[in-house]
């Protein structure tokens, strides 16, 4: 027979950021000619700290707490848009092209600690660490034609690009 309990106490922090912006010019009246830009922002930020202990409780012995400290910050961080120009060739026909981009962070550390009490002191038993970084870029350009009220077709070239990295960092100890 054994009994666990985790009494903790935590700190929790999150921030949370997002924006949009979205502009549209019509060179004309009739829509034939127009330019499209929109961009979109992401943040988030967290750090959750948790400071508790264990409590192991056997039948007729003391009480054996094991106090413990968890740090689990996360950063997410995200901006993209894209730009389009569109115009209108002649009645049945109509030309796009523009690109896009995007950026993405993201950085998720996990840190526990077990106290020692031979210093009195927190000590490093297991990190975890994984970050990651991706750049996206596109170019692209198309033509739609339209053949009747219900039949149209588009021709189209698209170029992508993407470079990521990726590093995951994780150590282990044991106390």
């Amino acid at each position: 027979y054994s009994f666990y309990g985790s009494p903790v106490d935590g700190d929790d922090f999150h921030l949370y950021n997002f924006g949009n912006i979205y502009y549209q010019h019509k060179f004309d009246s009739i829509d034939k000619k127009k330019i499209t830009l929109n961009i979109d922002y992401n943040q988030f930020r967290k750090n959750d700290t948790n400071l508790g202990f264990f409590i192991k409780e056997f039948p007729n012995d003391a009480t054996n707490p094991y106090i413990y400290k968890n740090d689990f910050p996360q950063d997410f961080f995200n901006i993209s848009g894209s730009i389009d120009y569109s115009s209108q060739i002649n009645e049945s026909s109509k030309v796009n092209f523009g690109g896009q981009f995007s950026l993405s962070r993201f950085d998720n550390n996990l840190s526990y600690y077990n106290f020692a009490s031979s210093t009195s002191d927190f000590e490093l038993t297991l990190l975890s660490r994984h970050k990651y970084i991706e750049n996206y870029s596109a170019l692209y350009v198309s033509k739609t034609k339209t053949f009747n009220e219900k039949l149209n077709a588009s021709f189209g070239v698209r170029i992508e690009g993407t470079k990521y990295t990726s590093e995951n960092v994780s150590t282990s100890e044991e106390t």
